[in-house]
């Protein structure tokens, strides 16, 4: 089952090493609260994501996730 799931792990982990090496880039050309406030702006980046898998449909090498649905007001609206 992994197998199947592999482009998507790969995906995932070189978005994680973006979002790291970014974040030590930020620190290294600016102050620490702008480091962080690029840095907490992941939720905001998660929830266009979410809204592009489920307007774009899932892809044909994603086989691993459920089928997409339209998100909830309480997972785009926040806490």
């Amino acid at each position: 089952r992994w197998v199947k799931c592999l482009p998507l792990m790969i995906i995932s982990g070189a978005f994680l090493g973006l979002h790291f090496s970014s974040w030590v880039y930020s620190i290294e050309k600016t102050s620490l609260t702008h480091s962080l406030l690029w840095v907490s702006m992941g939720p905001i980046i998660i929830n266009w994501g979410q809204w592009m898998m489920y307007l774009i449909g899932t892809l044909p090498f994603v086989k691993c996730l459920p089928v997409v649905t339209r998100p909830s007001h309480l997972e785009t609206g926040g806490t």
